[in-house]
């Protein structure tokens, strides 16, 4: 795969699974996505040898490169690569607690204190068929626009007491 083709397949990976991680191991470069939430219930709930369970999240974690055999390759690469993969996904390796799950909703609550966060929430919920990832890419304009709709929705037609967007109810 020549250097641009990657450039490309990297974007078009990243618009599919979101953040892409980088890993060297031994000499060996791999490029891998997050383990799904699904995903890692369905791993810990197969009954399989540790080993295969590490050789499984590589399988279906790594993007690059294409095919790789985790099960013939340098001794300690699956079970790095396996750790990584879990630790950076959120998710506990081999029982330890893992506290970034944690920590990603703490910064995400405290992201909802920012007014632009609550206003792309009032229009989804008011609009059910638009998603947050669309409404953040809206001009400033069409998202005023939405907002004044949804408010009024929320308000007139499913009779919701409104807060104005921007006061914090949910703080004491």
């Amino acid at each position: 795969m020549t250097e641009r083709e990657l450039e490309r397949q990297l974007l078009e990976w990243s618009k599919q699974y979101g953040r892409l991680e980088y890993s060297e191991i031994a000499g060996q470069e791999f490029i891998w996505r997050l383990l799904t939430r699904g995903e890692y219930k369905r791993l810990v709930a197969a009954e399989m040898e540790p080993a295969d369970k590490e050789e499984l999240v590589c399988q279906t974690c790594v993007l690059f490169p294409q095919d790789y055999d985790f099960s013939s390759c340098l001794a300690g690469i699956p079970t790095t690569l396996a750790r990584e993969i879990l630790e950076k996904s959120g998710f506990p390796y081999n029982g330890e607690p893992n506290p970034l799950g944690k920590k990603m909703l703490d910064t995400f609550r405290a992201e909802m204190d920012v007014i632009d966060n609550q206003i792309d929430c009032v229009i989804v919920e008011a609009f059910p068929r638009l998603t947050l990832e669309e409404v953040a890419d809206w001009s400033l304009e069409k998202t005023m626009y939405y907002l004044s709709r949804a408010e009024w929705i929320l308000h007139h037609l499913r009779g919701l007491p409104l807060v104005p967007v921007g006061q914090n109810s949910h703080k004491k």
